[in-house]
């Protein structure tokens, strides 16, 4: 174990230096823990920031001076009688694309090579299915925050969720314009008659139950290897949600001599405050992972 000084200074470290660094703690490590937040997405070309990427997938939007898909995402972020046809529009259109016209991408394949052959669990907080297209089994797989491939009911009246790819095609098949869905098209939850709406963490109304099996094995698996030579691999994550993987990964790192966390993120590098082992690389996720494979 070394100490947050030293691990900062592990930072000035060549590249090459880090690189076989983690490729040796990974090629020994009993277990693996897996972080992945919206850099690993955002690396593999879907970035909600920025302006390029709205400007090519979403020009209907670029056109009304939407600059990124978030700011397009924050005047849809909820349903209402008045907006329920512009609301579908957009978002039939951003789940089409994120999570049923995009392919695997590079960063995610490279993951699952990297991956595959070895004791892991894998925490998300991204929504987009690019783990199970990349080859990931579902079983090893924990999605707090939810998924695209979902609806909920906006209430919720019932805990369950609904496999949404035949409703988003008709939303797209039959729209008026690039802005308004048919109302005869308005997903409808078949029990009380209201809204579905996607299955996203973005309230208390968040519909978790179809999780809570592998939420349950993710914090069995922590508990069987946190005593064992682990590795935390954690990429691309930020402190939008940090105390669903930042936080925990640094609080089990600092307290087990076994553990190390390996943090690769261009932004939010920061470390905590407590001793441990910790490597970081502030590079190119993309980069990274093909030169760990």
């Amino acid at each position: 174990m070394y100490s947050l000084k030293e691990a900062v200074t592990s930072t000035r470290k060549s590249y090459n230096d880090k690189i076989l660094e983690v490729s040796n703690l990974l090629a020994n490590a009993e277990s693996i823990v897996c972080g992945i937040g919206a850099g690993l997405t955002s690396a593999g070309g879907i970035d909600y920031n920025n302006p390029e990427h709205l400007k090519k997938y979403y020009p209907q939007y670029f056109k009304l001076g939407f600059k990124t898909i978030f700011d397009v995402m924050s005047m849809f972020w909820k349903v209402n009688d008045e907006n329920v046809l512009k609301y579908w529009a957009f978002w039939a259109h951003h789940i089409n694309h994120v999570r049923y016209e995009t392919t695997v991408m590079k960063p995610y394949e490279n993951l699952y090579n990297l991956l595959k052959d070895k004791d892991y669990f894998i925490c998300s907080t991204n929504v987009d299915g690019q783990l199970e297209k990349a080859g990931f089994s579902n079983d090893k797989i924990f999605s707090p925050q939810g998924s695209y491939a979902h609806f909920q009911c906006v209430e919720p009246c019932i805990d369950k969720i609904f496999y949404n790819h035949d409703l988003i095609q008709n939303m797209l098949k039959n729209k008026v314009d690039d802005y308004t869905i048919r109302k005869e098209d308005i997903p409808i939850c078949p029990k009380c008659n209201d809204y579905l709406v996607p299955n996203l963490r973005c309230d208390n109304s968040f519909v978790e139950k179809p999780y809570m099996f592998n939420y349950n094995k993710y914090i069995d698996y922590l508990e069987d290897v946190i005593n064992k030579k682990t590795v935390f691999l954690e990429l691309g994550v930020g402190f939008n949600t940090p105390v669903i993987i930042r936080y925990p990964f640094e609080q089990m790192v600092s307290k087990n001599s076994n553990c190390t966390l390996v943090r690769i993120n261009l932004n939010d590098i920061t470390s905590f405050k407590d001793e441990g082992k910790i490597i970081i690389l502030k590079e190119d996720l993309n980069k990274v992972l093909f030169d760990l494979v």
